[in-house]
């Protein structure tokens, strides 16, 4: 692999855990670049034992560390990033599944509805023993119950297939600061991107916010994301948030069932705060 010309810096990005990924996850980049700002891709080498790629290495910081710079810009930073993930619904595949290259297509779930999707893969996360340990009795009762309540309401998101990066929290998206406002200058890490509802990168961008069942929650981070995702021209279905939330139960049985995890403590701590009393 070589470059030619004027190059400031590069980022390696490496297979090495699933070396087949590589390149759904580059398809996946160049689609989502009809849509979104992404990382440029300068040379790859994915025949290689350990497939390998080049990337530009995009100029500012992640939005976790503009939050902490300067928390007062939340609701303009929330903005932006509510209508960077927003622009995804425009990406469309077939249908709902994981997404597999070359050419980048969609692999179709088994036959099932969200509603039930969602509790067969919770039903084994969440009543089992690292569940236990980590919510205790009375939070997995709890939890699982509103699971159930709330399964249903995801049926009208069926046919959604939308291109979702998976993983949307501020430190995947470089940001900048132009004359008038924060910016989007990339939004990285594909290697979760799937073909679903956009609602579930919603829900991942509210994770770790007050809740009240609906949108008006006064944050201004909240505040910003709903903004930004209107403009972006996101799906508001009726009762849109609590959807996104619901959808968001993947991501959080996935931190509760991995100890290892730097989240696992904190989603523990945000479900016993959530679920069990039905307040932020």
């Amino acid at each position: 692999m070589r470059l030619s010309g004027p190059v400031a810096s590069v980022v390696a990005r490496c297979w090495r855990r699933d070396p087949a990924q590589a390149a759904t996850e580059l398809a996946v980049m160049r689609r989502a670049s009809e849509v979104v700002p992404v990382a440029s891709v300068l040379a790859a080498d994915l025949n290689a034992e350990r497939p390998v790629a080049l990337l530009a290495d995009v100029a500012g910081i992640n939005a976790q560390q503009a939050l902490e710079a300067d928390p007062a810009a939340a609701e303009e930073l929330g903005a932006a990033l509510g209508q960077a993930f927003a622009r995804l619904h425009g990406v469309r595949f077939d249908h709902p599944g994981l997404l597999t290259s070359p050419p980048l297509h969609a692999v179709p779930w088994p036959p099932s509805t969200p509603a039930r999707q969602l509790l067969d893969f919770a039903h084994s996360r969440l009543w089992n023993e690292t569940a236990r340990a980590a919510l205790g009795a009375e939070l997995q009762r709890h939890w699982w119950a509103e699971i159930e309540q709330n399964a249903p309401l995801l049926d009208v998101l069926a046919q959604e297939a939308c291109l979702v990066h998976a993983d949307a929290n501020p430190k995947n998206v470089m940001v900048r600061r132009g004359w008038r406002d924060w910016q989007v200058s990339a939004v990285l890490d594909w290697e979760f991107a799937l073909s679903g509802p956009s609602l579930i990168d919603l829900g991942n961008l509210l994770r770790w916010e007050p809740r009240d069942g609906s949108a008006q929650v006064d944050s201004g981070w909240t505040a910003g994301v709903l903004r930004g995702w209107r403009a972006g021209g996101g799906p508001v279905p009726d009762n849109f948030v609590t959807l996104a939330r619901t959808l968001d139960v993947y991501s959080l049985l996935g931190f509760v069932n991995s100890p290892e995890s730097a989240l696992h403590g904190a989603v523990a701590a945000l479900l016993g705060r959530t679920v069990a009393t039905g307040r932020p």
